[in-house]
Formats: C-alpha cells, structure tokens, sequence
C-alpha cells in the first residue's frame, strides 16, 4: 500500500525545485516509503524505479499498458514514446554535463573558453 500518491507534482515548479521534490522523494524512499507518482516529467521518470507507461496516445486513443519496468528495460522498449522521450533527454544531460564539466576544467585551470556555432 503506498505511503504517498502524487498527481503531476512537478506541475509549475522551476527546474531546481523539481530536483528538491526528487530529493525529497528520494529520502523518503530510502525511510521505506512507498511512493506513487503520475508525473510527465522527464527528470521524475528517469530516477523512477518502476514505470509503468500507458498509452499510446491521450484519452481515447490511451487506456493500454504499453511498458512496465525499470529505466534500463524502458530505454529498450520499441512501443513507448515516453521511451524515446526519455532517451533524448538522458542524451542531453549526459551532453550538458559534460559541457559544464569541461567549463569548469577551463575556469580553474584558466584555459580559453572557445564557442562554436
């Protein structure tokens, strides 16, 4: 039985409140909490445990199971679109962190700082 239901929570908040909701679902987790959230949002689905994405379109065109699982097995899925979602998002992340990494290597280490476009 869950502890916690949570209705598109992420619903109007700035990007960094997003990350204290998921820290603060994250601590309640690991008190053995049990949470349930519907939620589009991006971050909240690649730090879920277990997805279960229903689809594949909005309301009569949805109504089906379409993936149940984990991240990993979600990235895999040929059906989802959320799983394609899901993909370019990690992808972006992995490329803005890496550019923030860089960023900071050349500020500390007082390196030139080139933009390409």
């Amino acid at each position: 039985m869950p502890n916690c239901v949570g209705d598109e929570p992420t619903t109007g908040l700035h990007q960094s409140d997003t990350q204290k909701l998921l820290l603060f679902c994250n601590k309640l987790v690991q008190k053995n909490n049990t949470l349930i959230i519907v939620e589009h949002n991006l971050d909240v689905i690649a730090q879920a445990d277990w997805i279960i994405d229903i689809g594949p379109g909005a309301g009569k065109y949805g109504g089906n199971v379409i993936f149940e699982g984990t991240v990993e097995e979600l990235l895999r899925s040929q059906k989802s679109y959320t799983a394609q979602y899901v993909k370019k998002h990690l992808k972006l992340q992995t490329y803005r962190n890496t550019l923030i990494e860089s960023l900071d290597y050349c500020i500390n280490n007082k390196g030139m700082i080139y933009t390409v476009m």
